[in-house]
């Protein structure tokens, strides 16, 4: 009763935040990236990087002859092809956009031929659920109890990360070692550049981000799907010391160049080197340098979704298979 009462308050059928996918979404969101009035919007759904929630960091690569300058941008999120437009915060955004996110410039980089701009989120606004629903929905959240480690998000911050999971996030898993110790732990917030450099994010109070600050060296993993519930049980490593490799799930592969060991299911590795960092907010934005990749077996990565664009999916009919984790994991 009380399930079936919350369900109708909020909007939602999903009692899990993030909802693994089982399969490839048909009709996707796109994500359009809007730097003006006057200039096209241009598709950015597989190159942008979103790199950070709190607060939201978001990179688009630019390649040479593309202008860079731009303070203010719009991500524009629609079911369909941009077409007719309306005014929203001083862009012309799809009449049938579901969500938007007004972002503003935070740092510029060139990494090789690209320049890459990382944006930081301001405003967010989406129709996932009804306004009601998310009203509501907010209030109830207030009372939830906050699980011990976990980053709180509220207001509109919370709508901007629920907004960037509406595009799949792959989730890979990371391998740093030391001699005889190591760690493994999961993340999504992670891209590549181009063919030469990778960035990804990790807390900074975090041993996660202690541990390759020091080593200077990883291993970043596509693993596959059917692992689902044991890269989220590997999540509460990022708060961990580094421990014997007899503690941990491995493959009997290593990485071709640092010996590293891989985690069970690996299909494919990156071996990263930093190159730099900057802080944003609770983050530590690593640059790094490929030096080496390799395919080892063919898989379905992992990724996963929000579960306010789930029920959005849902409720416009569009059929989706989930994986669902174990509760309390």
């Amino acid at each position: 009763m009380k399930s079936a009462l919350i369900r109708l308050i909020t909007g939602q059928s999903f009692r899990q935040e993030y909802l693994c996918l089982a399969s490839e979404l048909r009709h996707p969101l796109k994500a359009y990236l809007l730097v003006s009035r006057d200039a096209d919007p241009l598709n950015v759904t597989a190159t942008h990087l979103f790199v950070g929630y709190k607060p939201l960091i978001i990179a688009f690569v630019y390649e040479p002859g593309h202008q860079v300058d731009h303070t203010k941008v719009c991500l524009c999120f629609t079911p369909t092809s941009f077409e007719s437009t309306k005014r929203w915060k001083g862009f012309h955004i799809d009449t049938g956009s579901v969500a938007n996110l007004l972002l503003t410039k935070k740092v510029t980089k060139q990494f090789g031929s690209s320049v890459v701009v990382f944006y930081e989120g301001k405003f967010g606004r989406h129709h996932f659920l009804g306004r009601c629903n998310q009203v509501l929905g907010e209030i109830l959240l207030k009372f939830k109890k906050k699980a011990i480690g976990n980053v709180s998000l509220v207001g509109n911050l919370y709508d901007q990360v629920r907004i960037a999971y509406a595009i799949p996030r792959k989730i890979a898993l990371i391998t740093i070692a030391d001699g005889e110790l190591m760690n493994i732990f999961p993340t999504d917030l992670h891209g590549m550049i181009n063919n030469n450099y990778y960035s990804s994010s990790l807390r900074i109070s975090g041993e996660a981000c202690k541990q390759v600050e020091r080593i200077r060296r990883l291993v970043i993993s596509d693993v596959d799907r059917d692992q689902y519930q044991l890269v989220y049980d590997l999540g509460k490593n990022h708060m961990q010391p580094m421990k014997p490799t007899s503690q941990f799930n491995l493959s009997n592969e290593s990485s071709e160049l640092f010996k590293f060991p891989l985690p069970a299911g690996t299909g494919s590795y990156k071996e990263l080197e930093v190159l730099e960092t900057f802080d944003c907010g609770i983050h530590r934005i690593f640059i790094y340098k490929i030096v080496h990749e390799k395919t080892l077996t063919p898989l379905l990565p992992l990724f996963h979704i929000h579960n306010y664009y789930a029920q959005w999916r849902k409720n416009n009919n569009l059929s989706s298979e989930y994986l669902l984790r174990v509760q309390g994991a």
